[in-house]
């Protein structure tokens, strides 16, 4: 027979709202649900390589040569800050219709600066949303429309040049427009400042892993810097880093390299010009790391060009 605790500990249970009855009954309904969860893709790969070394065309190429895809009306997105994809576009496709080309840049009408770079930098934000918001629609059961099959980013530097002026501009207001901003003399002051920038240019970073959770590949294209010796010297022959906000390999899941280099003969005069693609970084096919492959020579004597594409992106096989 229970004594006078024992009551008093019964209606102490019996008082306890519902909702403190188990305070991880969302999180364990969540547990369950995980085990359905099967994501369609694990493709955000960053594209690095000089200027005119196919970055840009093996991704358009792995959507134009997929002829599911295309009878769908499936569609490669492109914020296309430096013009490469539009000119891909035009000169190799007809304008198709499934390549989309979203100008990122919002002009400065009657200012000193062409750029305005904290509208610039929303309409980024705003059109990767719409992607997102698409995304989600289209995995959805029983969605049958047009399909976002990739969402390329070309010339991420430029980006990150944006997300550096509105951090002087808008942020810390070091600077009044993009030429003050790009006064070295304009200080950003205490290094920890620098995480403003970081963090404008990840908020793209983040939207586009939750396009890649929906089955969209996701592509960022940059370019690489001159490398440098130890006194500022240009050092020839050596490939420079990559230039975007330097944690951005660490988000990416796939890394390749584009090369262009021209082939000589024992006179020294062009006889082709070679395009090739390096894996270097590939967390979903550990037997793609390091795979190297031609895809595009050019002939000096006959102005031939065979274009193969890239066939780890052609497959899928990332």
């Amino acid at each position: 027979m229970g004594g006078f605790g024992t009551a008093k500990s019964e209606e102490k249970q019996a008082a306890k709202p519902k909702s403190q009855a188990d305070r991880f009954a969302e999180l364990r309904e969540e547990l369950e649900h995980l085990k359905t969860i099967k994501p369609v893709s694990h493709v955000f790969c960053g594209l690095i390589g000089y200027e005119n070394a196919a970055k840009t065309g093996i991704v358009v190429d792995a959507l134009m040569s997929n002829q599911e895809a295309i009878d769908n009306g499936d569609m490669l997105w492109v914020l296309d800050f430096d013009g490469g994809a539009s000119a891909t576009r035009t000169g190799h496709y007809k304008n198709a219709e499934n390549i989309r080309i979203w100008d990122p840049v919002v002009m400065q009408p009657n200012a000193v600066t062409a750029f305005d770079y904290p509208a610039t930098h929303d309409r980024v934000l705003s059109i990767a949303q719409f992607a997102l918001e698409h995304a989600k629609n289209q995995s959805r059961k029983g969605y049958e429309g047009p399909k976002i099959w990739g969402f390329l980013v070309t010339a991420v530097d430029v980006f990150d040049d944006i997300c550096v002026a509105n951090m002087k501009i808008t942020d810390l207001g070091t600077a009044k427009d993009g030429i003050e901003a790009a006064n070295p003399t304009k200080l950003v002051g205490n290094q920890w400042n620098w995480t403003l920038r970081s963090t404008r240019f990840h908020q793209l970073t983040y939207i586009c892993k939750e396009m890649v959770k929906y089955g969209v590949n996701v592509f960022y294209e940059t370019h690489l810097k001159e490398a440098r010796d130890d006194k500022g010297n240009i050092i020839a022959g050596v490939e420079g880093p990559p230039v975007w906000e330097k944690t951005t390999p660490n988000h990416l899941n796939q890394i390749i390299r584009c090369r262009r280099e021209e082939v000589l003969d024992d006179d020294g005069k062009l006889v082709a010009t070679e395009f090739t693609a390096k894996v270097e970084k590939c967390k979903t096919n550990s037997t793609l790391q390091g795979y190297t492959e031609t895809v595009l020579r050019t002939t000096a004597k006959d102005r031939k060009a065979e274009w193969k594409g890239f066939s780890p992106l052609r497959k899928m096989e990332l």
